[in-house]
């Protein structure tokens, strides 16, 4: 059985909260109520309260503690992405934009040419 604390009781809304390892996030339990309206206590809250640890959890980082022996295995098989991005021209990245901005310009004003019988065919459609 895991050990826990009760470190707090919300009168309003009739719950605890838990916290079974200093290490981990507290939880909160709404206490079930008994037969004649009080709420659960003793073993049978700490059942209840038990119910909601996860022992798989505590039983996995124990034996985690202990070494795993191929550990080195899995690490070997790490790939870590770059921890930084490729640096980006900000003058290439404004010409490279500008330059999109103005072919889409221009196959609008050639749309509207076309349209109005200025043009008779798109120029910018061929590319």
């Amino acid at each position: 059985m895991a050990t826990y604390k009760i470190i707090s009781f919300d009168k309003t809304f009739g719950s605890i909260v838990v916290q079974y390892d200093p290490n981990e996030a507290p939880f909160s339990v709404d206490i079930p109520f008994t037969d004649s309206g009080e709420y659960l206590t003793g073993n049978e809250l700490d059942t209840y309260i038990q119910g909601f640890i996860p022992t798989w959890h505590i039983e996995r980082k124990s034996k985690i503690a202990k070494g795993i022996p191929n550990e080195l295995a899995i690490e070997e098989m790490v790939q870590p992405i770059p921890a930084t991005l490729p640096v980006v021209n900000e003058t290439e990245l404004t010409q490279t934009t500008q330059a999109f901005i103005d072919r889409e310009t221009e196959k609008t004003i050639a749309k509207a040419l076309v349209k109005f019988g200025v043009l008779q065919s798109d120029p910018t459609a061929t590319e």
